[in-house]
């Protein structure tokens, strides 16, 4: 009969091993134009039950966030600032809304003053549409820029508001909330043939590719953690 230890690392090994599993699966449906968005919607769904069952307790924008930043091996990527949302948040219909989940991003105090000072460092909406290094930036480097704060603002308000157009963000509002709650994905382009085939094109740094090494690499760093303590996700502390 296995001792306590011992079934518990035996279990480990079988969760983790059925994600790769379903990984595995999805990394077919992934390579396969017909099913790209599908394997796109799997592997966002993965993120929040991996998230869920690491963060217990915590909402799922959270608890999506944390694990992306904490698991992935990502986070120099998902840190990043895309300028161009924003750029045009005054247009974006997050501003507009009156859901809950869009309260962060109503008002931004300092706005016109903030993107103001980063136009001069990097340009404007036209420039920087079609250039990656200009339009991605990773926010340490953009806070660098906006010291000292403009007048009005203090570096703590500025950081929280730059937070909101990270890509982690992104995934969470613009992938997951969109491909799951409305069955839609603006960021990745349709693309019709007259034979009547459609092939996919990915419209953003952020890409099908990324996701899924984001994927497997929250569940291999996850898996690691969990082996080394020996305990399955949801019974990890530091939440």
């Amino acid at each position: 009969m296995l001792d306590d230890k011992t079934n518990r690392i035996w279990m480990i090994h079988a969760y983790f091993d059925l994600w790769r599993e379903d990984i595995k699966r999805v990394k077919i449906l992934l390579q396969s134009q017909e099913h790209y968005l599908e394997a796109i919607l799997v592997l966002l769904c993965f993120i929040g039950a991996l998230a869920a069952e690491r963060f217990p307790g915590r909402g799922d924008r959270d608890a999506y966030i944390k694990i992306i930043n904490r698991y992935s091996g990502l986070k120099s990527v998902y840190n990043k600032v895309d300028l161009l949302f924003f750029y045009q948040w005054p247009r974006s219909h997050y501003r507009r809304s009156k859901s809950k989940h869009s309260l962060p991003y109503r008002k931004i105090a300092g706005y016109s003053k903030i993107k103001k000072k980063i136009v001069r460092c990097f340009g404007d909406e036209q420039e920087i549409s079609n250039d990656d290094k200009k339009r991605y930036i990773p926010i340490s480097r953009l806070l660098k820029h906006l010291d000292p704060p403009p007048k009005g603002c203090n570096r703590k308000t500025i950081l929280e508001n730059l937070k909101l157009f990270t890509l982690s963000e992104i995934l969470y509002r613009y992938f997951r909330c969109h491909a799951v709650h409305e069955k839609s994905f603006p960021l990745i382009r349709r693309i019709s043939y007259g034979d009547g085939t459609t092939r996919y094109e990915d419209g953003h740094l952020i890409t099908g590719p990324l996701i899924f090494e984001t994927v497997r690499n929250i569940v291999n760093n996850l898996g690691d953690e969990c082996l080394s303590k020996k305990k399955l996700p949801q019974k990890l502390i530091n939440r």
